[in-house]
Parts: C-alpha cells; structure tokens; sequence
C-alpha cells in the first residue's frame, strides 16, 4: 500500500489557484448564459412532460370509464324482456363513437379485452332483444 503521508507531502498546494475575486466580465457572462440556457432546457422539457403525460393518462382514464359504463349498461340490459328501438339507436350511436372503442384509441391489452367483451356484450343483447318495429 502506498504511503498516505508521502503523497501529501508531494503536492504542491501553492499551485492550487483559489477562485479570484476579480473574475473577468466576459467569464461571468459566460456562466450567466450556460445557467440560463440551462434553466431554459429544464423548463422546456418539464413542459414537455406536463403536456404529454396527462394527455394520455386522461385518454386512459376517459376509456376505461367509458368501458366501465359500456359494462353496466350490458349488465343491465341483460335483465330486460327487449329492448325498445328507441334505446338500440341510441345504443348503436353510442357505440359507434371512437371514444367508446379501443381500436381506435392506444389502450392497454386488458382494457382492450375488456372493451371488446362489453362491446361484444352489447352487440349481442341487441341482437336477442330488440323489438321489431
């Protein structure tokens, strides 16, 4: 093992340059504009991350709610006799809507399978029970 103290000793510490406190105008300027541009590209990019990251967190959220609704809407459609055409247009329309389907919107696969199968659901229970005009 080398010796600590020799080393020490080795070192010239006068050579070391303590910060002077007459630095120059244009090195001041100089750290001014890299904190700057620094400060500019954290901004930036925070900006960038607040705009994109709640856009599709909100697209997550609005097609799982939207799925969830499509669920209880099946779930209760299944203890009808039939369904009036009234409520299969509107039904139809409603399922129609991009916002209501996940092959038109970036889902996860287990919300996607889920929106397929309530989906799936619906068009089913249409078929069985609308009443002919």
């Amino acid at each position: 093992m080398a010796n600590r103290g020799a080393a020490l000793e080795r070192i010239d510490f006068e050579q070391i340059k303590q910060p002077s406190s007459n630095a120059k105008p244009e090195d001041l300027q100089s750290n001014w504009d890299s904190l700057l541009r620094t400060l500019l590209s954290m901004t930036v990019g925070v900006a960038l991350i607040a705009a994109l990251v709640p856009g599709a967190w909100l697209n997550r959220q609005h097609m799982l709610e939207a799925t969830v609704r499509m669920e209880r809407l099946a779930k209760t459609l299944e203890g009808a006799k039939t369904i009036t055409p009234e409520t299969a247009s509107e039904l139809s329309r409603l399922m129609q809507q991009p916002r209501f389907d996940c092959s038109h919107a970036v889902c996860e696969p287990a919300l996607e399978a889920r929106n397929q199968a309530a989906r799936s659901r619906l068009k089913i229970l249409l078929d069985r029970h609308v009443t002919p005009r």
